[in-house]
């Protein structure tokens, strides 16, 4: 997405976070970010444990209600091993198939 279709994005959804802008790769249309965190596009959304882990890289919408229940078990949490793989969280696979449904490698519908 160049700057003035973000730009559009913005103001059409009326966002009012900090949107940083990635850093275009030298080899790659991919820009440098995207490339190291794996991202697919816009809307994406990625949350970071305590211990600086990524535990959830989800591309598309994901209700609110979602986000809410798995930050939850996030900040309950106590110790790295209370925290189970991506792949054994049924938190976490819920809201991956959540996310990837109304999304594909190009574009989200709502």
């Amino acid at each position: 997405m160049n700057i003035d279709a973000l730009k559009a994005f913005v103001s059409e959804y009326q966002l009012q976070f900090p949107i940083a802008v990635d850093r275009a790769s030298e080899f790659n249309v991919v820009p440098v970010t995207m490339q190291k965190l794996l991202l697919q596009g816009t809307p994406s959304l990625i949350l970071v444990d305590k211990w600086g882990r990524i535990r959830l890289n989800s591309f598309g919408r994901v209700s609110d209600l979602e986000i809410g229940s798995l930050i939850g078990t996030l900040i309950h949490e106590k110790n790295e091993s209370d925290c189970r793989a991506k792949d054994d969280s049924d938190d976490l696979a819920k809201i991956s198939q959540i996310s990837d449904r109304n999304c594909d490698e190009d574009s989200c519908r709502s």
